[in-house]
């Protein structure tokens, strides 16, 4: 990954001489303050680069203007990104509506960082009404995102259709029992989410006895992390989902030249409250 120098517009001149040198597949631009007027020039550098597939432009101050911008220059209409990271840039409800009018089209990107934003619940839904359409989003981080029990039952309802998304952070939200109930009865119906991240959150026995249940009804889920702080799941709680996780373990067979041989899914991970037995 190259690393650009300087800040705002020398930033932005420097990483267009980058992007048409067409070399580098990763390019790092968070916290170089980019506003408007630096954006424009890089997505239309972009839009003639075939190498970067990881851009991460975090912590920088593009508002309406420039997440416009973003939008319909770059993420509406490239075709080489696969993973992009727009956390910490104070996009709001109405600033997600421009980006997820843009992702309806985007069908590359797989991995999508945009945490540490002020989403709040209007603005999960409209992510969450982009992510039906949508079907490239693998791994999405969403975390200290201002998300409520509210903002959840869209997720919830979202990943009931949804058949793409197997990585989800909601750490360091405002997620308490009632969300986890909604978590919990999309787990159940789920066949593709693997991982799932509720640190931080206020979660206690009642969100973890339907977590619980809805591990029971899904064997493809593997690794639930509730540790940190907040989450006030007893040990005995805990134990029983890392139990069900563990049950989730299964022997797959890969199909060979040489015939059919048995291989084990990648450990299992549950992380519980410090001191509860972790895997």
């Amino acid at each position: 990954m190259d690393w650009i120098d300087g800040e705002g517009e020398i930033a932005a001149r420097n990483a267009v001489k980058v992007i048409r040198r067409n070399e580098q597949n990763k390019l790092y631009l968070g916290w170089k303050f980019l506003t408007k007027k630096d954006i424009e020039p890089i997505c239309e550098a972009i839009s003639q680069n075939t190498s970067i597939t990881k851009l991460d432009l975090s912590y920088n101050k593009f508002y309406d203007e420039g997440l416009q911008i973003l939008s319909e220059k770059m993420i509406a209409i490239n075709s080489t990104i696969i993973h992009l990271n727009l956390s910490g840039n104070y996009i709001n409800p109405r600033r997600t509506k421009l980006l997820t009018e843009a992702f309806v089209s985007n069908k590359t990107i797989t991995v999508l960082q945009i945490g540490h934003n002020q989403f709040d619940d209007e603005g999960i839904q409209y992510l969450s009404e982009m992510l039906k359409i949508n079907s490239s989003i693998t791994d999405l981080n969403l975390s200290w995102s201002k998300i409520s029990d509210e903002g959840v039952k869209y997720l919830s309802d979202m990943l009931k259709i949804n058949s793409s998304i197997t990585h989800l952070d909601l750490d360091i939200n405002n997620i308490m029992d009632k969300g986890a109930m909604y978590l919990s009865e999309a787990i159940i119906v789920s066949k593709t989410i693997k991982k799932l991240k509720l640190q931080g959150n206020k979660i206690s026995d009642e969100g973890g006895k339907y977590l619980l249940e809805g591990t029971r009804h899904n064997n493809s889920i593997f690794e639930l992390n509730l540790d940190y702080g907040i989450v006030k799941i007893s040990d005995s709680i805990l134990k029983e989902i890392n139990q069900r996780l563990q049950f989730n373990k299964e022997i797959h067979v890969l199909s060979t030249e040489f015939g059919e041989i048995p291989f084990s899914r990648p450990k299992l991970l549950f992380v519980g409250k410090e001191g509860s037995g972790k895997t």
